[in-house]
């Protein structure tokens, strides 16, 4: 039998799936925003390690990674009254994250795919922080937030504060967004470079 060709994802494709989940990021953040935020937060921090997460407990251990620090601070205003509910809810922003992340690793192996110039060299050289720079869009990263402020506009409730879509906003640019360009940066820079074809002169070439 012949063997199946398994189909890789293109970066279009990724995005559409990657606009989905963030949909159930902002539905998960609005819920979480009315809880509060705890005042002793604690975040549980991986290991610091160039081995880039690719497990779903390595995901969501960087998902967890500054969340208290970064997203419960720009989401949440008032002391949580209901720990038990906080921690539901926190569950899951982390595992719709998780889901995220996990889709920035396939966005990072497209990227290494690419026939980028620039990016195969850096990757050669290793730099991280212009790897990162190089693979930074800018534009696309501004959609997300504007995509991510929208959502929570429309799917906000009757009676809750009116800043929640800027909130969600904030946990985005300073928190998801910044995550997932370091996750990429780490993918890209541990896959093994191809090595490029060298053309072989045509017969009777001069």
């Amino acid at each position: 039998m012949p063997t199946r060709r398994t189909t890789v994802p293109t970066l279009t494709q990724l995005r559409r799936k990657i606009a989905v989940v963030d949909e159930e990021i902002v539905r998960a953040l609005l819920q979480r925003s009315l809880l509060g935020k705890p005042p002793d937060a604690h975040d549980i921090r991986p290991v610091e390690d160039s081995h880039p997460a690719q497990t779903s407990a390595e995901l969501a251990a960087l998902a967890r990674h500054d969340y208290a620090r970064l997203a419960l601070p720009a989401l949440c205003e008032e002391v949580e009254e209901n720990p038990e509910a906080s921690e539901e809810a926190d569950k899951r922003v982390i595992h719709a994250v998780t889901e995220r992340l996990s889709l920035m690793t396939l966005v990072a192996a497209a990227k290494a795919r690419s026939r980028s110039v620039a990016i195969h060299n850096l990757r050669a050289t290793g730099n991280a922080a212009a790897l990162e720079k190089a693979i930074t869009d800018a534009v696309v990263e501004s959609h997300v937030v504007t995509r991510a402020a929208a959502r929570a506009a429309l799917l906000r409730q009757p009676g809750t504060p009116m800043d929640l879509p800027v909130r969600v906003a904030a946990v985005f640019r300073e928190w998801i967004i910044p995550m997932a360009r370091r996750l990429q940066v780490q993918t890209l820079l541990a896959t093994p470079l191809r090595r490029k074809r060298s053309r072989r002169p045509k017969i009777g070439a001069s």
